[in-house]
C-alpha cells in the first residue's frame, strides 16, 4: 500500500469514528427536511387551484430567479416564498449605514460585542422588512385574477385588509423561523446556514428543470443542438468555476526560532508554513447580496405600477436588459470589495503574524505587512470580483432566455459548487481535527508510571 492509499485509509477511518462530523451531518440533513416541508406549506387564502394557472408569471423574469433561490416556494405561495431574502436585505442596509453612520462603524470596531448588537440590529430590521414585503407581496396576490376555462376567478377569495395583514404576520414568523435555522446550521451543522439553504432551494428545483427541458424538446420549443449547447456550457461551467474556487495565493511564512533551530539541525525546515489567500475571498455572498438588491428594487417597483417612472424603470431592469446586466455587475464588484474586507481584517493577521514571530520574507512586521496584506487582497478581490460578473453575467449577454437557463445559470451553479467546496472543507477540517487528536492521546507522555495509593 503506497502512501496515499495509506492516507485516504486513515482519514475515511478517522471519518467514521468522528461522533462530532456524524452528528452535524445528520443535524445538516434534519434541518434542510424540515426546510423543504416549509416550502410545500401554502399561505392561509390562496386559491391552490388557481394558483396553478397563475404559477407561469411567477416563475419567469427576476421572479425565476427568486423563485430559484426559494426552493419553488415562491410560485407554490407557501410560508417560505420570500425565504431568507428579508434578512439578507437588512445586512445590505446595515452595510450601507456602517458607512454613513458613525455608531454603526463604531460598533463594528468593538470586536465581538459591538458585532453581536449590530447583529441584533440587523435581525430586528429583518423583521420589520419581512412584515413590509411579506404585506406587499399579499396585496399583489391578492389583486390578481386568472382565466380558468374562459372563467375569470380570484386568486385570493378573501379581498378584506385581513388577508395581507395575516399573510404579513405569517410570512414574518417564517422569516424569523428561517434565520434561526440557518444559525443553527452554522453552529450545528456544516457551513453558511443561509448559503445552506439557499443551495438546497436551487438543488431541489433542478429535477424539475431537467424533466421540463426535455418535455420542450420533445415539443420543438428548444432544439436538441440548443439542448447539448446548456449541457455544455454547464460542464465549462463547472470546471472553470471549481477551478477558480480552489485557487489560492500562498505567502511563505519564516520564524525566526525555527531558522535557527533548523540550522543546528534540530528539526526539518523543508515544509514551509504558509498564509493561504484564495482569489475569490468573498465566496458566493456578493452573487447572493447582488441578487437580493435586484429583487428588493424590482419588487417594491411592483408595488406602484400606477408611476409612470416605476414602469419605466422596471422596464429598464427588466431581465436581459442592460440596466439589469449593469446593475447586477455593478453590485457583484460592489459587495465583493466589502464583504473582501470584512472577511480578512489585514491589521489583526498582520498583528497576529507578530505575535506568534512570523514573518513573510522581505516585508517588516507590523504596519508594512498590513499594507502589503491590503496590497494583495486589492488585487486578488479586483480578480474574484470580475471572475464572478463574467461568471454570473455571460448567460445574461449570450441572450439565454429559456427556463433552464435560470436554473443553470452561471450564478446558480457558482453557488452550487462554492456551498458543496465550504462544506468539503469543514468535513476536512473536522476529520483532520479528529486524526490530530488521535495522535497525541496515543503519544501523549507520562512523567512515570501510574502508582497505586496506598490508603
Amino acid at each position: 500500500m503506497d502512501q496515499r492509499q495509506a492516507m485516504s485509509t486513515m482519514l475515511l477511518s478517522a471519518f467514521t469514528r468522528s461522533k462530532e462530523l456524524k452528528s452535524r451531518i445528520l443535524f445538516l440533513l434534519g434541518a434542510l427536511i424540515v426546510y423543504r416541508v416549509g416550502t410545500h406549506i401554502p399561505l392561509p387564502g390562496v386559491d391552490a387551484f388557481a394558483l396553478e394557472y397563475y404559477k407561469e408569471s411567477l416563475s419567469g423574469g427576476l421572479f425565476g430567479l427568486f423563485n430559484t433561490f426559494s426552493g419553488g416556494a415562491f410560485a407554490r405561495m407557501s410560508m417560505f416564498a420570500l425565504s431568507v431574502f428579508p434578512y439578507i436585505s437588512a445586512s445590505i442596509v446595515m452595510m450601507i449605514l456602517k458607512i454613513a453612520v458613525p455608531y454603526i462603524s463604531e460598533l463594528y470596531k468593538e470586536g465581538s460585542k459591538g458585532r453581536a448588537k449590530v447583529e441584533q440590529y440587523t435581525k430586528y430590521l429583518a423583521v420589520v422588512l419581512s412584515f413590509v414585503q411579506g404585506y406587499g407581496l399579499a396585496l399583489s396576490v391578492q389583486g390578481q385574477q386568472v382565466n380558468i376555462n374562459g372563467e375569470v376567478a380570484q386568486l385570493v377569495a378573501d379581498q378584506s385588509m385581513m388577508f395581507p395583514l395575516h399573510t404579513a404576520l405569517t410570512i414574518a414568523a417564517s422569516t424569523m423561523f428561517l434565520m434561526w435555522l440557518g444559525e443553527r446550521i452554522t453552529a450545528k451543522g456544516l457551513y453558511n446556514g443561509l448559503s445552506v439553504l439557499i443551495f438546497a432551494g436551487i438543488v431541489a428545483e433542478m429535477p424539475a428543470s431537467i424533466i421540463q427541458a426535455f418535455e420542450m424538446n420533445q415539443v420543438g420549443t428548444v432544439s436538441g443542438f440548443a439542448l447539448l449547447g446548456i449541457v455544455v456550457w454547464v460542464f465549462i461551467m463547472l470546471g472553470f468555476v471549481c477551478f477558480v474556487e480552489s485557487s489560492e495565493r500562498r505567502l511563505i511564512l519564516k520564524n525566526p526560532r525555527a531558522l535557527s533551530q533548523a540550522k543546528q539541525g534540530n528539526i526539518d525546515f523543508s515544509n514551509e508554513a504558509y498564509l493561504p489567500f484564495k482569489v475569490n475571498t468573498p465566496g458566493v455572498m456578493p452573487v447572493i447580496f447582488a441578487s437580493s438588491v435586484i429583487i428588493f428594487i424590482t419588487g417594491g417597483l411592483s408595488l406602484i405600477p400606477e408611476s409612470e417612472f416605476a414602469v419605466t424603470l422596471s422596464t429598464y431592469l427588466a431581465r436581459g436588459s442592460m440596466g439589469y446586466v449593469a446593475l447586477y455587475a455593478l453590485t457583484i464588484l460592489v459587495f465583493s470589495f466589502l464583504f473582501a474586507s470584512v472577511m480578512f481584517d489585514t491589521k489583526e493577521q498582520s498583528e497576529g503574524l507578530r505575535k506568534n514571530g512570523n514573518f513573510i520574507p522581505g516585508i517588516r512586521p507590523g504596519k508594512p505587512t498590513q499594507m502589503y496584506f491590503d496590497y494583495l487582497l486589492t488585487r486578488l478581490t479586483f480578480i474574484g470580483a470580475i471572475y464572478l460578473v463574467l461568471v454570473c453575467v455571460l448567460p445574461e449577454l449570450l441572450g439565454l432566455q429559456i427556463s433552464l437557463a435560470t436554473q443553470f445559470s452561471g450564478t446558480s451553479i457558482l453557488i452550487m459548487v462554492g456551498v458543496v467546496i465550504g462544506i468539503f472543507e469543514d468535513i476536512k477540517r473536522y476529520i483532520k481535527e479528529q486524526v490530530q487528536a488521535e495522535l497525541m492521546s496515543k503519544h501523549s507522555f507520562r512523567k512515570g508510571p501510574r502508582r497505586k495509593v496506598q490508603r
